[in-house]
């Protein structure tokens, strides 16, 4: 079943699909990411999570102690993809590092965005993060 496919079919049973920022606290941890293979495997993480939630994922970036993606789907589906990419991630540092549970309590957000200016100041926010 294509993505297109899943958006159309949720649409139809009346959930609201668009545009969200979903992140997590950037004050919590100290690392999320330590080195390039963390950010590697991280990077794969994001096209694992979508299939697995059937969200679009329009921009991303990955900080050392926190992530921010602008999604596309149903409130659902992009409370999925977060907590999917949480628990990958927090699988990876348990099995490279040995922390368990290392990213318990951490919070994200997932922040409806209603007009095209707050999709294209979200963008722009998550493009730039890095710098």
């Amino acid at each position: 079943m294509s993505d297109l496919t899943l958006v159309q079919e949720r649409m139809e049973r009346g959930e609201r699909t668009g545009f969200y920022h979903v992140c997590t606290d950037g004050t919590i941890l100290p690392w999320m990411f330590k080195d390039d293979e963390d950010f590697i495997a991280g990077i794969n993480r994001i096209g694992i999570c979508k299939v697995i939630s059937g969200a679009w994922v329009w921009a991303y970036t990955l900080m050392d102690n926190h992530v921010h993606f602008l999604l596309y789907g149903t409130l659902k589906t992009c409370k999925t993809f977060i907590d999917k990419y949480k628990l990958l991630t927090g699988k990876w540092i348990s099995h490279k590092y040995g922390l368990l549970q290392y990213l318990k309590g951490l919070s994200a957000s997932v922040i409806a965005l209603k007009t095209e200016e707050d999709i294209l100041e979200a963008a722009v926010y998550i493009d730039r993060n890095a710098i």
